[in-house]
């Protein structure tokens, strides 16, 4: 009577343990697809195969900034056997998105961008610190950029190595066009919320 008993407790307990272990894994999928944005594609028709190397490749190679992306939007344009791709990724939380270009022939290769999708308390915080910075409050006030609202964007690290670290920057930037332009930049180590450079022209 007991053996039996022991095997009833023993049943119920792994059926207990795979149940547990199905609605992790359901929760887990479900937070997931929580987590992945509309992705859409404009520009030239491509197939279904060739969407999905795009998006996978794509997919694989941007990162956002202490946020989450809710929609991708990816133009393709066909140039003599590879892609021109531009990839703008939107967040509920910013006014402004993150803009990638790339070449893809196979190989992805990333060409440029422009990456302002940062949450605002990120950017308020850049802009403050660099304006702590006296050099780059003094340039800000000597070329009468006070009344002009700076960019704050994200640099990623295979080029904010060329000036400082191989790591993720933000630049806070003052532009003032016209008969005589001017642009006061400041590179900002968000790790100790430090200026670490300062450009003027």
């Amino acid at each position: 009577m007991m053996k039996r008993a022991t095997i009833l407790l023993l049943s119920l307990f792994f059926a207990f343990i795979v149940l547990l272990i199905f609605t992790v894994q359901e929760w887990q999928r479900e937070e997931q697809a929580e987590w992945m944005p509309k992705v859409e594609f404009q520009g030239d028709a491509l197939s279904d195969a060739e969407k999905n190397d795009i998006r996978e490749a794509v997919m694989g190679e941007i990162i956002p900034y202490k946020l989450e992306y809710d929609l991708i939007n990816i133009s393709v344009k066909k140039n003599n056997g590879y892609y021109e791709i531009k990839v703008f990724c939107f967040s509920d939380e910013c006014e402004y998105p993150d803009v990638y270009d790339f070449s893809y022939d196979g190989n992805l290769v990333l060409n440029g961008y422009i990456l302002e999708a940062i949450p605002p308390s990120e950017r308020a915080k850049a802009i403050s610190v660099a304006l702590q910075n006296e050099e780059v409050a003094n340039l800000v006030f000597a070329k009468g950029l006070e009344e002009e609202t700076p960019s704050v964007r994200r640099i990623l690290p295979e080029t904010a190595v060329k000036f400082y670290a191989a790591k993720t920057m933000l630049s806070v930037t003052w532009t003032k066009l016209g008969k005589r332009p001017s642009v006061v930049s400041a590179l900002i180590d968000p790790d100790v919320w430090e200026v670490v450079q300062v450009w003027n022209c």
